[in-house]
């Protein structure tokens, strides 16, 4: 199959954390990058990006995207019900306490979305020298103008303090059309930035927890989290750029009716 849709302009995001056996993300890693990757492509989605976290050796971070809900559908049932996962599954679950933290998720209104993806590498090479923030934050019941003033007035504002092209997200709605692949029923804001190396990534984080910004952020969401990622060898996750000029990046084009 040829997918022309790119992940900067995916709709429909699934941003995936795996729990991990003690020791076991090099072996994940060396059967999800070398068998993984392209059949899932072939299959009909976009596998976005691929993560360490460099604060918990056990976890497995990842994002891919679909062109809409019912490609969603037809890709994972392609893949999962396919011969290279009937393959490899064993292998891959052998690795895994739990794969079910996972949010699936669309783009704010208006949209901040990544910057086009690196090249993927190929497997064995060496680790990637990007280093990534990734921020996830729970809403409650004021979920509606909690996402109107994170894509609007946080997201611009994190994007200057952290000084890069930050994407964003919100939970998508929609039923999980694939329940065999949960997802959690959380409502939840996500943002991704990514920079050159890891003493920009430090020195931005360090920023963060002292802004205005950072501090709104936690006191208007619940369970904050900020992840400090590295990119594995075959990632193609969005390439560091600067910020944006704010009349360029205000995509109001909808992208559904909420």
């Amino acid at each position: 199959m040829t997918i022309t849709l790119s992940f900067d302009h995916c709709p429909v995001i699934e941003l995936r954390r795996y729990r991990l056996q003690a020791g076991r993300l090099h072996d994940l890693l060396a059967t999800f990058e070398r068998h993984l990757v392209e059949p899932q492509e072939d299959a009909g989605m976009i596998v976005g990006a691929t993560f360490a976290d460099e604060d918990d050796p056990d976890s497995f971070t990842w994002l891919r995207g679909f062109a809409d809900h019912d490609a969603r559908v037809r890709a994972l049932e392609a893949f999962y019900g396919g011969p290279v996962w009937a393959r490899h599954r064993d292998a891959a679950n052998a690795t895994m306490v739990d794969s079910d933290d996972v949010l699936l998720l669309r783009p704010t209104r208006p949209a901040h979305r990544p910057a086009a993806a690196v090249a993927r590498g190929a497997a064995g090479a060496d680790p990637r020298h990007e280093r990534v923030l990734l921020g996830t934050h729970l809403v409650g019941d004021d979920g509606d103008s909690l996402e109107h003033w994170f894509a609007t007035a946080a997201i611009p504002a994190l994007e200057d303090v952290l000084g890069v092209r930050t994407a964003a997200w919100r939970t998508d709605p929609a039923p999980n059309g694939f329940p065999r692949l949960p997802v959690r029923d959380d409502r939840a804001l996500a943002w991704l930035a990514v920079f050159p190396d890891a003493e920009a990534r430090n020195d931005a984080a360090a920023r963060v927890s002292s802004a205005d910004i950072g501090r709104e952020l936690e006191r208007r969401t619940h369970r904050s989290r900020t992840f400090r990622l590295a990119p594995t060898a075959r990632s193609a996750h969005p390439a560091a750029e600067p910020p944006r000029r704010r009349a360029a990046d205000a995509d109001t084009t909808p992208t559904d009716a909420g």
